[in-house]
């Protein structure tokens, strides 16, 4: 065969060839690109709805956060600490309001200041977070706020008004404090006890909080996240450089660098924009009020802040040529071997295997967890139990699926705990706590359990997932705990307080009556003769007689008072709210009076007797605990000198070795009459002091 016969051969064969592999070659591909354009396509708008659900969940939890903290400052606001601060502002008040605010900043976490200005706009109290714990600061290094915008947002706001301001960057003496620290001031006037407005309570709101929260619904991994205020600027970036923009001085908002997707976000509370750089996600929290907007300026507050899930293309083409890069192989490799098609089919039942293995895994780990797992639907029927709680409960599977979760309720908590509970949780919100569940054989047990509302697309309600822990043991340690607490502080052979609880009681009852503006007695107790009840009837007679005491102290004076026992036959008495120091007579009188030996006693002819020193707080010369006992017990030493079974006040005197005594007129009351009808009262008062003393005697 010539050349030219061998050319048209191998054209017409090519030509063959070429109709051939289009007719098989030709629907292949297109399936193929139909099936990676198909799956790009899901996987896109799987990840859009991701982002979606996660940035309307992080706006529900900055709502709740702020939400929560208005409700915070007004309930400061309305505190009676302050109100008493500021109609007598004694060092005694000042300490009450900054343990107030300490207290109240620790138990909720999120303040790292909350302060108190005066109508001027200068601090007159304020509580710092360091590390832990908080701290008052001194007065010496307060400052003047009066020139800082939330100062002047909030002065003329009406009581019970809220503040909010902008996102911003603390100021500590003019200076953007380093390392930086999210700041947001909540702000409310506050009021005197006249109802007259007297300064502005701040609390700063520290929202470094909130970048836990980008964390925890984005998986550890909050790059694609960014929050956006008013103005176009960034309060939120993955490169901190770009944040704060209109602070720091470096011009980077979303006017200047992409004005089309500013004007889209504008527009709209929520939705989804393209820019020539990636993919936003974005939704709206609405800040501002009506009072707030009413004196505040501008650049005061956030009008909004936008919540942004941003997917840059680079990023999306890094993850198309991921998942799909092996088509590069698999098309020039198909155009030789026709049989790679089975091969695609393959690779697609591989993917499907491995979602199933996934999901497998996910129940084998809920399976065999510790935790005690339920899964209800909305109207609390139960769905799922895994092992865990089959094994605390008693209940198998089949049991509980289909029954209410109350199956195991033990009616130990009352009607409104479970009322808040669901409250919180109709409410889309969390609840935890500890709940008092009941057992299939009818004994308790404790489960620390939190329930989650699960929300679908509409975020309607559609079931309740509850992740418990057995915490009975738990419980059992801190009831066992508590009494070992219990035991400390009281003494083992009386029941009474005993002298380590004593100096915190008394300087709590002293902070009480110097509020309340009335009278504390410190009576300090001694047996008369109890060394010769000792010697003559032995030990255990002796230890019943201070038992008999003991009870005879506590029936002889009312449920608010406190009886101390300090060791062998010496007690201390408490007694608070007096208004008058006859009422403190008419006490004691009472407690010579019901001294009474049981009838043993009698039959050993054993005379309960005991003698009385007493001090009134706050007329005493000190106010130290240890200071108030010394001066009692030496009234009680003048007791002793006077024959016993008496009572004695204390005067300065008892100290410096003096001795002044007048008789007791009827101005105090009907003499008490001994068992002999022998009657002896001894006075001394000096009125500039408003102290008295008095020694009575029953022989």
């Amino acid at each position: 065969m010539n050349s030219g016969g061998l050319c048209l051969m191998l054209s017409a064969i090519f030509r063959g060839f070429l109709i051939k592999y289009a007719i098989v070659a030709l629907p292949v591909v297109a399936a193929l690109v139909f099936y990676a354009v198909s799956l790009i396509s899901a996987a896109h708008k799987a990840e859009i709805e991701d982002q979606a659900h996660q940035v309307t969940a992080l706006r529900a939890e900055i709502l709740t956060l702020l939400n929560s903290a208005k409700s915070d400052v007004i309930i400061l606001e309305q505190s009676q600490e302050i109100k008493s601060f500021l109609h007598k502002p004694t060092l005694i008040n000042e300490a009450i309001v900054q343990y107030r605010l300490r207290n109240f900043m620790l138990s909720k976490g999120i303040y790292d200041q909350l302060r108190l200005l005066d109508l001027n706009g200068r601090e007159i109290v304020r509580v710092n977070r360091k590390g832990q714990d908080a701290v008052a600061v001194l007065k010496n290094d307060l400052q003047d706020k009066s020139n800082r915008y939330y100062f002047r947002s909030v002065k003329d706001l009406a009581i019970g008004e809220v503040f909010v301001s902008r996102l911003d960057l603390n100021i500590e003496n003019g200076q953007i404090e380093t390392p930086w620290k999210l700041m947001i001031r909540i702000a409310t006037p506050f009021e005197d006890r006249f109802g007259r407005k007297a300064g502005v309570l701040v609390a700063n709101l520290n929202a470094t909080s909130l970048l836990n929260e980008f964390e925890i619904l984005f998986n550890g991994d909050s790059s694609a996240l960014r929050m956006m205020n008013d103005e176009g600027y960034w309060v939120f970036h993955p490169s901190v450089s770009k944040s704060f923009g209109f602070m720091t001085g470096i011009e980077n908002s979303m006017i200047e660098n992409d004005l089309n997707v500013w004007n889209v976000m504008i527009s709209s509370e929520r939705g989804m924009v393209d820019s020539i750089t990636g993919h936003y996600v974005y939704d709206t929290i609405i800040l501002a009020d009506e009072a707030s907007m009413r004196f505040a300026l501008d650049e005061d507050i956030d009008r909004w802040w936008k919540v942004i899930a941003f997917k840059p293309y680079q990023s999306m083409m890094s993850d198309i040529f991921e998942h799909f890069g092996w088509m590069v192989l698999f098309v020039p490799v198909f155009l030789l071997v026709s049989g790679l098609l089975s091969w695609s089919w393959a690779k697609s039942s591989h993917m499907h295997q491995q979602a199933r293995v996934a999901e497998k895994r996910l129940v084998n780990v809920i399976e065999q967890s510790s935790e005690l797992v339920m899964i209800t639907d909305a109207r609390a029927q139960i769905e799922y139990v895994n092992p865990a709680f089959e094994k605390v409960s008693g209940y198998s599977k089949d049991e509980l699926i289909g029954e209410n979760s109350r199956i195991v309720r033990s009616g130990k908590q009352d009607h409104a705990f479970y009322v808040r509970m669901w409250e919180t949780l109709k409410n889309g919100q969390d609840f935890s706590g500890v709940f008092i569940n009941k057992r299939k054989d009818g004994s308790f047990y404790c489960e620390h359990k939190q329930i989650t509302p699960v929300l679908n697309e509409a975020g309607k309600i559609i079931q309740f997932l509850s992740l418990g822990k057995d915490v009975t043991e738990q419980k059992k340690l801190e009831s066992l705990a508590e009494q070992m607490r219990e035991f400390a502080f009281k003494d083992a052979l009386t029941g009474v307080h005993n002298r380590v609880s004593m100096v915190d009681l008394m300087m709590k009852a002293m902070l009480r009556t110097k509020r309340d503006e009335t009278l504390m007695l410190i009576a300090f107790i001694d047996i008369d003769n109890f060394k010769k009840i000792n010697d003559e009837h032995g030990h255990e007679m002796g230890d019943r007689c201070i038992k008999h005491v003991a009870e005879m102290l506590i029936l002889n004076t009312r449920e608010t008072d406190t009886v101390f026992r300090l060791g062998g036959d010496e007690f201390v008495i408490m007694l608070e709210g007096f208004s008058h120091v006859d009422e403190v007579h008419t006490v004691l009188r009472k407690i010579l009076e019901g001294m009474v030996a049981t009838p043993e006693m009698h039959r050993r002819g054993i005379s309960l007797r005991i003698s009385i020193g007493a001090m009134i707080f706050p007329f005493g010369d000190v106010h130290e605990v240890d200071g108030m006992i010394s001066e009692a017990d030496s009234a009680m030493y003048q007791s002793k000198l006077s024959g016993g079974h008496t009572y004695t006040f204390y005067e300065p005197w008892m100290k410096e070795g003096g001795a002044r005594q007048t008789r007791l007129n009827s101005e105090h009351g009907h003499p008490f009459r001994g068992r002999d009808d022998r009657e002896k009262t001894e006075f001394s008062t000096d009125l500039r002091k408003r102290s008295s003393f008095l020694c009575w005697d029953s022989k």
